[in-house]
């Protein structure tokens, strides 16, 4: 039987981030078995992701920083709503406040902190959700 591949695009403006944490959620996905194979394309900014979505790139999760040159997370995050095919989006931000939450949250889109993602625990959560897919 042939495993289901999920596709994650991850990204972000700091590349030693961007890195660490894609090998974090490669390994914690590994750890957890399953029968998915996880897929994971990084990009350095919002329009990298954008032109890579409009030239066929069809993620099931995409993880955006909301920092980043040239589009913002929240940028891509409204292009991605409004093609209406990529359902699973979250927000990388240093500062959460209610405001962004709620901001994010009406676009259908969950804010996660990199503060609290660098930690085990909330980390495994987020990829058990990937194998949940």
């Amino acid at each position: 039987m042939e495993k289901r591949i999920i596709k994650l695009l991850l990204v972000d403006g700091h590349n030693l981030f961007r890195e660490v944490l894609k090998e974090a959620i490669e390994s914690t996905f590994e750890e957890l078995g399953g029968s998915s194979e996880l897929q994971v394309v990084q990009k350095s900014n919002g329009l990298e992701a954008k032109k890579a979505i409009l030239e066929g790139l069809c993620p099931d999760v995409v993880m955006a920083d909301n920092q980043m040159p040239e589009l913002s997370g929240m940028g891509l995050i409204e292009f991605i709503v409004s093609r209406g095919d990529i359902k699973h989006i979250f927000l990388l931000t240093l500062y959460d406040s209610e405001e962004l939450s709620l901001e994010v949250g009406i676009r259908g889109a969950k804010v996660i902190s990199k503060f609290s993602i660098s930690g085990r625990e909330e980390l495994k959560k987020f990829v058990e959700f990937l194998a949940s897919l």
